[in-house]
């Protein structure tokens, strides 16, 4: 245990943090982290739901489509929050919340193709079980079909990516 603590009291995830100009205790980080959290979410929803609701579609599909656009605008929303406090309260570069893996993209896409077999997987154990039936509407186009699960699918990176700057890149270094 104690090997694993000096490991990572060296790292540069917590030297970075050290680097911070505003440095809370334990219980104001989870204070701020749940002001933060939820003040964006707030604000993401305050400003997503107007204007979504002024696009005039509302099949089933596009109702899904929209879902999903809106998690992508909130979950940004959120990103761009914990990035602010970090740049402008914190004084700390981005990078500082854990943005230093030399192949950034290459990680990230790596990761995101583990996160989709994971629920491929989990899926189809689903369904061979008789837990989950997927049902397909036959009038609808492939392509819109195609179109609207590559949506909720980037809804769930970008969703995915907001946690992990919220939790692993500013809670966890306090």
């Amino acid at each position: 245990m104690t090997k694993i603590n000096k490991y990572l009291q060296d790292s540069d995830l917590f030297k970075n943090a050290e680097e911070s100009e505003f440095k809370p205790n334990a219980v104001l980080g989870i204070i701020i982290f749940f002001c933060l959290w939820g003040g964006a979410l707030y604000l993401g929803r305050f400003i997503v739901v107007p204007l979504i609701d002024l696009l005039p579609n509302y099949t089933t599909l596009w109702i899904s489509s929209t879902l999903s656009l809106r998690k992508v605008l909130i979950c940004g929303i959120q990103i761009i929050a914990f990035f602010a406090w970090v740049k402008f309260v914190e004084k700390r570069k981005i990078v500082a919340m854990g943005f230093i893996c030399k192949h950034k993209a290459k990680v990230y896409l790596g990761s995101v193709l583990l996160g989709l077999c994971s629920i491929t997987i989990i899926t189809l154990v689903l369904m061979l079980l008789g837990v989950v039936e997927i049902s397909f509407n036959k009038l609808l186009p492939v392509d819109l079909l195609i179109v609207s699960l590559c949506i909720a699918v980037f809804g769930w990176i970008v969703q995915s990516a907001s946690e992990e700057v919220a939790i692993r890149g500013w809670l966890i270094q306090y």
